[in-house]
């Protein structure tokens, strides 16, 4: 999480001790794209903290979770202020919800949602695509201004010659779109980098109703009959005795 303070393992802490909270013992195994690592220099403003990190996804599994899902699946960091300790299990990682982690607002959580269904069938297609994805989750999370722009504002992104950038700002720039195709899962450490695994929402059924409106082929038939029967009728009724 985003608390620099000495009391920032008593927060963990206190969303573990939380009933809906899941204690998730975590191993970051790898980068989850081959290539070459896409390396940025960054700067933020709130907190304050300038430095260099390696953009793109990790290859993840919870230990001893007995859900497919979460045995392998790619996590993206949320949190630039704390080390990737890749390939060691960091046991003290919690599941949180977006309601408890508390960095983030549920406005931003709707633009990770958005990003992702946005982005993420892309995402993993390749390094600088993954780097991208990386890039664009840190602007969403770390920009405390409404403009979204990698190259200024609260949080800002720099050096990456692969294309990484431009992505990134292209896929931000078309986060006005309001589409609900992810949802995510927040994983908190206290001694290591959040990070956040994206997911795909179950499609939602066809409204009842459409089914109901339509007729079946032989309610239609009937239908016909009496249109016919009726307009013999009056045409009968018409002629003159």
């Amino acid at each position: 999480m985003k608390l620099r303070s000495l009391f920032r393992p008593l927060v963990i802490a206190g969303i573990a001790a939380c009933s809906t909270a899941q204690a998730a013992p975590l191993l970051l195994s790898d980068y989850a794209v081959t290539g070459p690592a896409t390396t940025v220099r960054f700067a933020n403003l709130t907190p304050r903290l300038n430095g260099q990190l390696n953009a793109g996804g990790f290859h993840s599994s919870l230990t001893g979770s007995s859900d497919p899902a979460l045995q392998n699946f790619v996590s993206w960091c949320i949190d630039i202020f704390q080390p990737a300790k890749l390939g060691v299990t960091v046991n003290d990682y919690t599941q949180v919800t977006l309601a408890q982690y508390g960095s983030l607002s549920a406005e931003r959580g709707a633009m990770l949602g958005n990003l992702a269904s946005i982005a993420y069938d892309q995402a993993l297609n390749n390094s600088v695509s993954s780097a991208a994805f990386q890039l664009a989750v840190w602007e969403i999370v770390n920009e405390t201004s409404h403009n979204l722009d990698l190259s200024k504002n609260t949080f800002k992104a720099w050096g990456a010659t692969d294309g990484s950038l431009a992505l990134a700002q292209q896929w931000l720039n078309a986060l006005p779109q309001q589409q609900t195709r992810f949802g995510f899962d927040i994983f908190a450490s206290a001694t290591a980098q959040d990070v956040i695994r994206f997911y795909e929402l179950p499609k939602p059924p066809l409204a009842a109703a459409t089914a109901e409106s339509v007729p079946e082929p032989g309610a239609l038939a009937l239908i016909a009959l009496a249109g016919v029967a009726a307009f013999a009728t009056r045409r009968r009724r018409a002629l003159p005795v």
